[in-house]
């Protein structure tokens, strides 16, 4: 009976000082107000609730935001976007379709969307956060070619960086390399 009870105590130890976590999660209600959090940059909360997202959830300390609509909405939504203060701002264009499921019911039907946003604190690349940038987010808009957004009318607001979401890139450097191994 005393082993057992050592053996326990060295299991609840080595529980307690494990470096891996559970991680926390929920989905947000998109028919309620999303209500502004103390860590996100002022007027995000109205910025996320105008454009009615059609799916959102948190893992940890990231949020995550999803849209469904035209090239009209999109523009509406970054012109928004660019009042943002204390964030980069930045639009990555992918190609897509893209489609999101639901965390709690993994097996059901995906949604289609055309752009997501993003809100994380400074990461570094171990996936902690930076010291001392705990309370700050980086809002990011991850928008899907290949949906109802067409690329040539998209109007980016001056003070919005607009980049490559490495999926041109990527294929590109496929080509190339399968063009430096290929016998002529």
């Amino acid at each position: 009976m005393k082993r057992l009870a050592i053996l326990f105590a060295v299991a609840v130890l080595i529980g307690m000082c494990s470096a891996s976590a559970w991680a926390m999660a929920s989905e947000y209600n998109t028919t309620n107000p999303i209500v502004q959090q103390p860590d996100w940059p002022a007027g995000l909360a109205d910025l996320l609730k105008d454009g009615k997202p059609v799916y959102a959830y948190w893992v940890n300390w990231m949020d995550h935001f999803y849209y469904a609509g035209d090239t009209d909405s999109l523009n509406a939504f970054l012109e928004k976007y660019s009042k943002l203060q204390g964030t980069p701002l930045t639009v990555s264009i992918h190609v897509g379709p893209a489609k999101v499921g639901k965390i709690t019911t993994p097996g059901q039907k995906d949604m289609p969307y055309d752009w997501h946003v993003f809100i994380t604190p400074p990461m570094i690349p171990d996936g902690g956060i930076v010291k001392g940038r705990e309370h700050e987010r980086i809002v990011t808009v991850e928008l899907w070619l290949g949906g109802q957004v067409e690329l040539r009318k998209i109007e980016a607001p001056n003070n919005i960086k607009v980049v490559d979401g490495n999926d041109i890139a990527k294929f590109i450097s496929g080509i190339e390399g399968a063009r430096k191994t290929s016998t002529p």
